[in-house]
């Protein structure tokens, strides 16, 4: 005897009947989608992940350059701060 087995057709008849009673029939279908919406998301996310490894090792053996606008951002974060030291001694 299994105690922890996969449920018979009468025990999922129950579980069906258990949520129908909790959520009721017109939430079924936004549950459903949910459900559906939220797997794909995962095994996105899972073969993204993959994918995104793959790139990682790929990205670690090749030189990392600045580009134009990283060069900008951090010449205009200097400026920032010398402004807001001069407005800070006045």
């Amino acid at each position: 005897m299994l105690l922890f087995g996969m449920p018979n057709g009468f025990e999922l008849l129950i579980i069906a009947f258990l949520v129908l009673l909790l959520f009721g029939k017109n939430k079924l279908p936004e549950l459903a989608r949910g459900l559906g919406s939220g797997i794909h998301e995962f095994r996105k996310g899972i073969s993204g992940q993959l994918e995104q490894d793959e790139a990682d090792d790929e990205s670690e053996s090749a030189p990392v350059k600045k580009t134009k606008s990283v060069k900008a951002a951090s010449l205009n974060s200097a400026k920032n701060s010398k402004t807001k030291k001069a407005k800070a001694k006045s």
